[in-house]
């Protein structure tokens, strides 16, 4: 066919729809690295779930018990949107006490050396918490996000978030059955699954 066209909306291939514009954005997660605590403070518990789960393992977290993350920001990013963070837990047992996290993050974007500009550096710590209350049913999946995004209008492709998951006290009667952290990780849009450029600047 000579010379280009211009096609008007979603392409579909064989039944696959394929994004050409914004409007086909939409939420994603970064699934990063997960490192329980294993020495010093901070430690949690590997430990078996409750019957008739008895062949499950995993991690408790006590009140100070925590986890590190790290996530790679993928190309596609929209940096106006920023991260939502979230933890992935399981109360096993029937208490109906508040489940408090903490998120401690710092963030950095690449190419200090290349492309030496503001933001390349990790930034000085900060901190959310969220809570939730468990539904009282043993073993109910729970997911316990930030209500507002952290680092809006500040994500870029191939930046680094660093980030400590803490479990935290409640400020009142802290839940006494066992906190399973399943994962954790945060909720972003990507515009489109790609960029122009591999290396910053990624777009023209």
């Amino acid at each position: 066919m000579a010379g280009r066209q211009r096609i008007a909306g979603p392409l579909v291939v064989d039944g696959h729809v394929l994004p050409l514009n914004q409007a086909n954005q939409g939420w994603v997660d970064i699934i990063g690295q997960i490192v329980p605590f294993t020495v010093g403070a901070g430690r949690p518990t590997f430990t078996a779930w409750s019957a008739p789960h008895g062949a499950f393992y995993g991690w408790s977290y006590g009140i100070g018990d925590a986890l590190m993350w790290r996530g790679h920001i993928p190309h596609g990013v929209d940096a106006p949107t920023g991260a939502f963070m979230h933890v992935h837990t399981m109360v096993d047992g029937t208490s109906v006490q508040p489940i408090r996290f903490e998120f401690q993050w710092t963030y950095a974007k690449g190419y200090a050396v290349q492309s030496p500009r503001a933001g390349t550096t990790f930034s000085a710590p900060q901190i959310v918490t969220v809570t939730q209350t468990p539904s009282g049913t043993p073993k109910d999946h729970m997911i316990i996000e930030t209500a507002v995004p952290i680092l809006a209008n500040q994500l870029e492709t191939d930046g680094l978030i660093a980030m400590v998951v803490r479990r935290v006290t409640n400020g009142g009667t802290d839940n006494p059955d066992p906190v399973f952290v399943e994962f954790s990780d945060p909720h972003i849009i990507q515009r489109t699954f790609h960029s122009t450029n591999r290396n910053y600047p990624f777009e023209p």
